[in-house]
């Protein structure tokens, strides 16, 4: 199938329209946020464009018809991964993500992990009846739970050389039964913390990342760091990455960065994201990349 859209590009449209025009199989990972319920209007009165619904069940509902055509063009190994925080009304959350999360799963997506994006510069917010919000989940989703392609060794954390001691220590002077029990599993620790000083460590589900810093037009842009460990985790080389919210281009500089010949496709409803998305995106074609 020739495709009729261009690479390293977002095309301008709703997703699920776009979508038909992919051949299946096609996508390895998509990573995306799309727009919060009721926070934001994109457009001007697109009735197309999800997160200005009347109710939050229409609003779930076009998300699960997103992520499902997604599916449909999404390779066996494919994953997901979805940035959705909540809505207040009259100061009590509505519980979007869990409310996703549990729509998500009935859709036949599997869960694999819920990420923490802890926003270490995260703006105040103006209340007085509860404690700001830090923190937004990062849904990991599966296509197929036995099969879906993950593979973490480039996103480990360095691990200092004062943790790997004491760890160490514990391990050959500890007497507690678990370390007795952990020494006969394990053999030559020594070997193991080399292993751990040279490889690093798994970045765990709590990631420690600033918000966007970079000057955009789009009003709620995510930031590059955020998609790096998703697509080289879960984006072999030479695959696809999708984004059906594509804003500014956020996704799509992220993959032309990490390189490995990825190929980026996106879509957003917005005209002039997908014109500020195209303009960031044609230089970073043009860059080294990191790998």
């Amino acid at each position: 199938m020739t495709l009729s859209y261009e690479p390293n590009k977002v095309i301008h449209g709703d997703a699920r329209e776009v979508l038909r025009g992919l051949p299946p199989h096609f996508i390895d990972v998509a990573v995306t946020s799309p727009p919060y319920f009721n926070l934001r209007n994109y457009t001007e009165g697109d009735e197309r464009e999800i997160g200005t619904e009347s109710s939050l069940e229409s609003y779930l509902d076009n998300l699960i018809q997103v992520f499902s055509a997604i599916s449909d063009k999404m390779k066996p190994t494919g994953t997901l991964w979805v940035n959705i925080a909540d809505t207040y009304r009259e100061g009590v959350p509505m519980m979007v993500p869990w409310k996703f999360m549990n729509a998500m799963l009935n859709a036949d997506w599997h869960l694999i992990n819920i990420v923490v994006w802890y926003k270490i510069d995260a703006m105040a917010e103006s209340v007085d009846r509860r404690f700001s919000q830090k923190w937004e989940p990062f849904y990991f989703f599966a296509k197929d739970p036995d099969i879906y392609h993950f593979d973490p060794e480039g996103t480990k954390m360095p691990v200092k050389v004062s943790s790997v001691q004491r760890l160490e220590h514990k391990f050959n002077k500890g007497k507690s039964q678990d370390v007795s029990r952990m020494r006969g599993l394990v053999g030559d620790m020594s070997h193991k913390a080399d292993i751990m000083l040279e490889r690093g460590v798994n970045a765990g589900d709590v990631w420690a990342m600033p918000t966007n810093k970079v000057r955009v037009m789009h009003a709620a842009p995510y930031p590059v760091e955020l998609c790096l460990r998703p697509i080289m985790s879960c984006c072999p080389q030479n695959g696809v990455v999708f984004d059906p919210f594509a804003g500014s281009g956020t996704t799509g500089v992220a993959t032309l960065e990490l390189g490995g010949n990825r190929t980026f496709y996106g879509t957003d409803i917005n005209p002039l994201s997908v014109e500020e998305a195209n303009e960031r995106l044609a230089p970073q074609a043009m860059q080294p990349t990191l790998f």
